[in-house]
């Protein structure tokens, strides 16, 4: 939350990354508090997510540090991010950044610049269909015709801070609006509170508590299910039941068990920062594209993370230590109960999200994210990840009414790091995929 500072050995025009984590020191600029203040609630996620942040874009690297911030509002640019798109602008002015970039990839027109046009079909779809992204979108940036080409590295770094941008996008709109430099911890205390106010307003209407008595109870059965069948419960502090549980027949329609809104995205807005034709999320399931589902026990996240780690072991590390923390962090609380056992939930919001996006995880059971996320939930979701563009004041306002403030900014903080996890695994996967084309292509040429 202080004033940046450059890590050790680092250079305005990038360079090879510090061999140790340990060497660099990951300070964000105050440009960047009206967000990084929302971290701060959750002292252990600061203290992964700040440093990821940090390095990315300021620590040493393959791309200056004005590149950085132009891919960073290349995809703000995608879901209308009016927060981040300022913030990419105004670091990418202060880091030397050409100023007519600001114009649009339409005034680019010098063979460096045009590198970002090669660049610019793979931040279009990593943003809104990460399925399409594969070996040939790769090497059609790596390998351009014109010989206009990003290196493996710089593309892995382009990559890292795209999946970021994305990310950051689901949870500025998830949180509402935010403008550049005003947030104060007074302010987001004055937020909380409101927000509270109105959880309480929301509970005269809908009962006391519905919502959390209704997951803690269904969460209890499932657990009970899994010691019927001899399965272990992961080890976490069991729940303490809290009194006169209600049934889910008591709370239809207010649960539904069926998925979040089923409408494709509207049309994307007029775009500067591309020259792809219009792009928007589509469910999966109606995809008319030939890609599959994505089975994760066949290149899950310890493949990706060694395919990046090979590349940039820093950003891989810090990564995959957030995506650990948030898979495992809780406090055990849930709305006004203690001790409880989240894990089922929160497992539930991480799966979603990825099926979301045609990642399955063979060894879940998905009939439990419709029995622990509500219509609420699953739509406010699925509006954060795949179109957070489209979110609305009354959709923040009435998803997890029983839920604390922390609580809600804890359930956006795991959409966020499973958004970011889903792009970086389809990147991963088409590198990979990128390698044996590469590969094969040499065999050729050698054969001729």
């Amino acid at each position: 939350m202080s004033t940046t500072a450059s890590p050790a050995g680092s250079s305005p025009q990038g360079g090879s990354s510090p061999s140790r984590a340990e060497d660099i020191a990951w300070i964000l600029p105050p440009i960047w508090q009206p967000i990084e203040i929302f971290f701060v609630p959750h002292p252990q996620y600061h203290d992964v997510s700040a440093p990821s942040i940090a390095q990315i874009f300021y620590g040493s690297g393959p791309l200056k540090k004005s590149e950085r911030h132009f891919v960073a509002l290349m995809t703000a640019a995608h879901h209308e991010c009016k927060f981040l798109i300022d913030l990419h602008e105004r670091e990418f002015e202060r880091e030397g950044g050409e100023f007519h970039w600001l114009s649009g990839l339409s005034y680019m027109k010098s063979p460096c610049e045009k590198k970002y046009h090669t660049l610019d079909r793979f931040v279009h779809l990593i943003s809104h269909q990460p399925w399409r992204v594969n070996g040939p979108v790769l090497q059609s940036v790596i390998r351009d015709e014109e010989d206009v080409h990003w290196s493996i590295n710089q593309l892995v770094h382009a990559a890292t801070i795209v999946a970021v941008t994305n990310a950051l996008c689901a949870m500025v709109h998830g949180l509402g609006k935010i403008e550049p430099m005003t947030a104060t911890p007074g302010e987001v205390s004055r937020r909380s509170l409101r927000a509270e106010w109105n959880a309480k307003e929301l509970r005269k209407t809908n009962g006391q508590n519905k919502e959390v008595d209704y997951l803690i109870s269904r969460m209890a059965t499932l657990r009970q299910i899994r010691r019927d069948n001899g399965e272990e419960t992961g080890g976490e502090e069991e729940d303490m039941a809290p009194p006169a549980t209600p049934t889910e027949d008591s709370l239809s329609p207010f649960f539904s068990l069926t998925d979040g809104d089923e409408n494709d995205s509207q049309d994307a807005h007029v775009n500067i920062f591309t020259a792809q034709p219009a792009l928007a999320y589509r469910d999966f399931a109606a995809r008319e594209d030939p890609a599959k589902t994505y089975k994760i026990h066949e290149f899950d996240w310890d493949v990706a993370y060694n395919v990046i780690a090979d590349i940039d072991p820093i950003v891989a590390g810090l990564l995959d230590r957030r995506f650990e923390l948030m898979q495992t962090l809780t406090y055990n609380t849930m709305g006004t109960y203690s001790n409880i056992d989240t894990s089922e939930y929160r497992l539930a919001i991480w799966n979603y999200i990825h099926a979301l996006f045609g990642i399955r995880h063979d060894d879940y059971e998905y009939n439990k994210v419709n029995e622990l996320l509500s219509r609420q939930m699953k739509t406010f979701i699925k509006t954060c990840v795949c179109y957070p563009e489209r979110m609305t004041e009354e959709l923040r306002n009435h998803v997890m009414p029983d839920f604390t403030s922390s609580e809600r900014i804890h359930a956006l903080l795991i959409i966020i790091e499973a958004r970011c996890q889903a792009n970086l695994l389809y990147f991963s996967r088409a590198l990979n995929n990128y390698y044996v084309l590469d590969a094969e292509g040499l065999k050729d040429r050698r054969r001729r």
